[in-house]
C-alpha cells in the first residue's frame, strides 16, 4: 500500500430538483498527484466516502471501514477538505446536469445501476461510466475494454436515462411488494408503451420481473 504524505480534497455538489437527488464529484491531490472521481450520487459528506474509494482504488492505505476512513482522511489532510455547492441549469443526464458545450453531442451513455440497498432513500441510481457520440463507438471501443465483465452495464440515449431509472425502481418496488406475481403488475406503471417495451427489452423482463442482462437500446 502507498503511504499518504500530503492530502487535499475538494468536492463539487449539486442538487437535481426534479427527483430530489444530490450528486457530486471529488478531486483528490495526494502526494502531489491529482485523482478525479466520476459523477456519484450522494449528499452531505458522501464526497469524502468517494474520496476514500478513489484512494483505495489507486493503492493508497485507507481503512475499509468508512467511519475509520473518514477520520483518517481528516487527519491526513489536516482538515484541508471542503465541498462547494454549485448550480446546474441546463441539460440533465440521468440526474446529472451538463452545461459544457463540448459535451452537447455526446448523446449515448454507458452506465451501471447503484443498488438501492446502499442508498439512504432506498432508490437505485444511475451511475454514468462514459458518454459517446454514437452507440457504435461505445460498443466497439469502450464496453469490450472495461474491467469486471460480470458487472451489469447498459447503453442508452441520454434523453431516456431518467425514465429508465424510474422504471428500474418501479420493477424493484413490484418485486418487493408482489414477489412472484410482480409480472402481472408491470402495466401499473406510468410508462408509455414504447418506454415499457424498450426498458423491458434492456432488462430482459418477459415472463418474470427478475432483472437480468447487459443490454442497450
Amino acid at each position: 500500500m502507498k503511504k499518504i504524505e500530503t492530502l487535499v480534497i475538494r468536492g463539487r455538489r449539486w442538487f437535481q430538483k426534479l427527483y430530489g437527488n444530490t450528486y457530486h464529484t471529488v478531486t483528490v491531490v495526494v502526494n502531489g498527484h491529482v485523482l478525479k472521481s466520476n459523477i456519484q450520487y450522494g449528499y452531505g459528506t458522501q464526497y469524502l466516502v468517494t474520496a476514500a474509494d478513489l484512494l483505495r482504488e489507486n493503492g493508497y492505505d485507507i481503512p475499509e471501514n468508512n467511519l475509520e476512513a473518514l477520520r483518517t482522511l481528516k487527519e491526513l489532510s489536516e482538515n484541508d477538505y471542503e465541498v462547494v455547492d454549485v448550480p446546474r441549469k441546463k441539460r440533465f443526464i440521468g440526474g446529472i446536469t451538463v452545461n459544457n458545450k463540448y459535451l452537447n453531442f455526446l448523446n449515448w451513455a454507458v452506465f451501471t445501476m447503484i443498488d438501492r440497498k446502499t442508498q439512504d432513500d432506498h432508490k437505485s441510481k444511475i451511475q454514468v461510466c462514459g458518454l459517446f457520440r454514437s452507440p457504435v463507438l461505445a460498443e466497439e471501443s469502450f464496453l469490450p475494454n472495461l474491467p469486471n465483465p460480470e458487472v451489469k452495464r447498459y447503453l442508452l440515449h441520454v434523453d431516456d436515462l431518467e425514465r429508465f431509472e424510474e422504471f428500474y425502481n418501479f420493477i424493484q418496488d413490484l418485486n418487493e411488494k408482489y414477489g412472484d406475481y410482480a409480472i402481472f403488475h408491470v402495466k401499473d406503471g406510468n410508462f408509455t408503451v414504447d418506454e415499457e417495451n424498450k426498458f423491458r427489452y434492456m432488462l430482459h423482463i418477459w415472463t418474470d420481473t427478475k432483472i437480468r442482462g447487459v443490454d442497450m437500446f
